[in-house]
């Protein structure tokens, strides 16, 4: 995630696999530092103490790049170990001055499926939540590792703020929206994130007057949230490219050879399981106008007095770029909508699942849900 923090992921995992039941003889339990590779950009790095400048690799980019799997440089080695081997990067993806988070995960993957070294490996299942499912939902889409030989890879998607769709439909936004003002005083009710199985879905090209409101209003609601560490990257976004579609794939993946008709051709094939929270339903700037309280940390349809804001809304808030609110208003929505999406688009959801869940963004909460754990740690 956006936080950085693969260690406390790697807890939050165990105790699930604990509370489930799973027995950890036959587990080998690792964070997403998999291998030490921490997602950190060189202006975070800096700031965060821990982590020593004589071990730690890191991209030269900005927070983004990671999570939506843009081009980036090759990680600038450490002063006492090249872990990254550049030549070794230069023979198998060509330009050592493009590459991508993906390629980490890639050379993490092939080490673990190496049956010379672990060769009773049987099953990989690479978690991520918030700002790491982004990551770890566009990986899924474009990697040339998956399948991977003898070893099945199983990806968890877990509330991610926006996902790559495979057609240039969208979900419709609300109507009788004409103005801003209009868009920040959508009803609270619209956001019921209860309603959603419910709803008669209705996908088409992209409104994008309507979509620039609800961007707008989403960024101009002055209170107390901020941008801290997730550089969203501004509005430049197109709604069908990389990497919220699969047009203007960046320079890494073409390299690789992928082309959008074939990553749209296997995706469906591949198991990716989606978790989504009920109540990650908050759209701080957009609702607050309107008195909703989906943002505070008892979660409700209207605002009460006594409302005390989630902090993570505040310090890491859903993307509101346009090309994420096309796909829906809170991440909630546009888990529920991307579901349909896929249904509509291949008629069927193949080896994909997706499991709705009791609960809010919470990392913490999700993977130590019993029903959650049990899924994911016994009966996989």
């Amino acid at each position: 995630g956006v936080g950085h923090n693969p260690h406390t992921y790697l807890c939050y995992a165990y105790n699930g696999l604990i509370k489930a039941g799973g027995n950890l003889s036959d587990t080998y339990m690792i964070s997403v530092a998999m291998a030490s590779a921490e997602w950190m950009s060189s202006s975070e790095r800096r700031r965060r103490r821990s982590f020593h400048e004589e071990t730690t690799e890191y991209w030269t980019g900005s927070s983004r790049q990671w999570i939506y799997s843009e081009d980036t440089e090759v990680p600038e080695p450490s002063r006492r170990r090249r872990r990254w081997k550049v030549e070794k990067y230069e023979e198998e993806y060509g330009d050592k001055d493009i590459a991508s988070a993906q390629y980490a995960i890639d050379e993490i993957l092939k080490k673990l499926a190496d049956k010379s070294d672990y060769p009773n490996m049987k099953k990989i299942v690479l978690l991520g939540h918030g700002g790491g499912a982004q990551l770890l939902s566009r990986y899924a889409v474009s990697n040339n590792v998956d399948p991977l030989d003898g070893v099945e890879l199983i990806y968890v998607v877990a509330n991610p703020s926006s996902y790559v769709y495979m057609s240039e439909e969208r979900p419709t936004l609300p109507s009788g929206i004409s103005s801003v003002e209009d868009s920040a005083n959508l009803a609270c009710s619209r956001h019921d994130p209860f309603s959603l199985p419910d709803r008669d879905w209705i996908f088409t090209e992209p409104n994008m007057r309507k979509i620039n409101l609800f961007s707008e209003a989403s960024e101009a609601y002055e209170g107390e949230l901020q941008e801290r560490y997730y550089d969203v990257g501004g509005f430049g976004y197109e709604v069908n490219g990389w990497p919220f579609g699969l047009d203007d794939l960046p320079e890494f993946l073409a390299q690789t050879g992928v082309s959008s008709d074939k990553m749209k051709e296997r995706f469906i094939d591949r198991r990716v399981i989606y978790l989504s929270a009920y109540y990650d339903a908050c759209n701080l700037n957009l609702q607050s106008p309107a008195g909703c309280g989906w943002g505070c940390i008892h979660q409700q349809e209207k605002k009460p007095s006594n409302c005390v804001l989630d902090s993570h809304e505040i310090t890491y808030p859903l993307s509101r770029v346009r090309a994420s609110i096309a796909q829906g208003l809170t991440r909630v929505e546009r888990a529920w909508a991307y579901w349909e999406h896929l249904k509509r688009v291949y008629g069927h959801h193949g080896k994909q699942e997706f499991h709705p869940v009791m609960g809010k963004h919470s990392s913490c909460e999700i993977f130590q849900t019993y029903s959650v754990a049990k899924h994911l740690f016994v009966d996989l």
